[in-house]
């Protein structure tokens, strides 16, 4: 290779194989490059025939003799509001020197790069979008994966406001709403889906049907389901007395008595 800038003048026992021009990288660009035969990168890495890898260096860059340019890569741009599931082609060690085997994910963040560009044996399998929790808000993860980076499969799990995360490789959201929040004159009829110990500790099994009760929040368990919305069937807001409908299923009598003492009560107040 005879580089510029320079005049050339070719030997009659010479021919011209091919004019080569630099290639102009920006800082979200780079070059994927194919060893044609055994070389040095252009940070003097030891390549062999073949072998393929990445050119991340803003400016001219012009290829080697024994280079070729595959294409030109667009990079994945990062902020806090985005992420990117990375999955392994084969088995390799990155520039971190961690050791990735092939067919294994993680995800790559804003805090991990702000451009990323990914690796010869590296492929992005899907790009997530940063998932805000309020105050009020939960949501449900379905096989979530735990501190260790393991997927916990076939189980599910709650995450409750205030917060912000991203979904790792494995994960998919099953349900993204708002905790409910009752009045003093409100409730919900729960009926337990499978057994399990509710926030009271009280152990409920399958088909167990409870009332819960305002003023406040709640926060329906992921074994649980809401069966329907009730009202207080007596109301005394001076009092902040609430009789709801399964207090009078205990017999007409012993309501009607219950209604008097409570009507009494109130007006000896």
């Amino acid at each position: 290779m005879f580089k510029g800038r320079a005049t050339y003048y070719p030997q009659v026992e010479v021919e011209v194989a091919e004019t080569i021009t630099a290639q102009h990288l920006k800082t979200t660009e780079a070059l994927r490059v194919r060893a044609i035969n055994d070389c040095k990168d252009y940070k003097g890495r030891e390549r062999r025939s073949g072998e393929e890898w990445l050119v991340k260096q803003e400016g001219l860059y012009l290829p080697q003799v024994n280079e070729k340019i595959v294409e030109k890569l667009k990079a994945q741009i990062l902020t806090h509001m985005n992420a990117v599931h990375v999955r392994a082609k084969n088995k390799f060690t990155d520039e971190k020197g961690i050791v990735h085997k092939a067919g294994t994910e993680w995800l790559v963040t804003h805090t991990d790069t702000e451009i990323y560009f990914p690796d010869i044996y590296e492929e992005i399998t899907r790009k997530v979008e940063l998932i805000v929790l309020g105050p009020h808000d939960y949501c449900i993860i379905c096989d979530p994966v735990d501190d260790n980076g393991k997927p916990q499969l076939g189980s599910q799990k709650m995450v409750k406001g205030c917060t912000k995360f991203f979904l790792r490789p494995g994960e998919t959201l099953k349900e993204n709403s708002k905790a409910f929040l009752l009045e003093p004159n409100q409730g919900l009829m729960i009926s337990a889906k499978e057994e399990f110990r509710d926030e009271k500790g009280v152990r409920r099994r399958p088909g167990d049907l409870w009332l819960v009760t305002g003023p406040g929040e709640y926060w329906k368990p992921i074994e649980a389901q809401i069966s329907s919305r009730v009202k207080a069937s007596i109301e005394i807001e001076s009092l902040g007395i609430y009789i709801f409908r399964p207090v009078l299923v205990l017999g007409s009598v012993l309501g009607f008595l219950l209604l008097v003492y409570l009507i009494n009560s109130y007006i000896l107040l």
